[in-house]
């Protein structure tokens, strides 16, 4: 019995005497299975390029239109002084501020967490490769 994926010569030779064309279909399903695997690895590659592209963008987008939203909330307040009501701009100015720092504060704990999830995950998988 061979200990890798492909038989020795000698066992080859043993295949083919018995049944002809036997080493040449073992090889075949082989090479078959070692394209599968390229062809998989290939796929999953592209999927995760995809995702990488796409949450970039997302993330871009995000940041944009949290400046859109900060710089609208700022305009406000300013239009709230300069109408001569300081307290209403003040307290826009501010909200403003403490929004922009709760979205931060939420987002950094959201990407921790992916983080952790993702080492979590490929410590299990590590793990369980181990073990085979």
């Amino acid at each position: 019995m061979s200990s890798g994926p492909i038989p020795s010569a000698d066992e080859l030779a043993r295949y083919e005497s018995v049944l002809p064309g036997a080493a040449d279909r073992l090889l075949t399903v082989h090479e078959r299975g070692q394209t599968l695997i390229e062809e998989q690895a290939h796929h999953r590659f592209s999927l995760e390029t995809s995702a990488l592209h796409h949450n970039n963008v997302r993330s871009y987008l995000g940041v944009g239109v949290g400046g859109l939203v900060v710089i609208a909330g700022f305009w406000v307040a300013y239009e709230f002084a300069k109408m001569g009501h300081p307290v209403e701009g003040s307290a826009t100015s501010i909200f403003d501020i403490v929004g922009l720092a709760g979205v931060f504060v939420l987002g950094t704990q959201s990407q921790r967490k992916e983080r952790q999830d993702r080492l979590h995950a490929l410590l299990s998988e590590q793990k369980n490769t181990s073990n085979k």
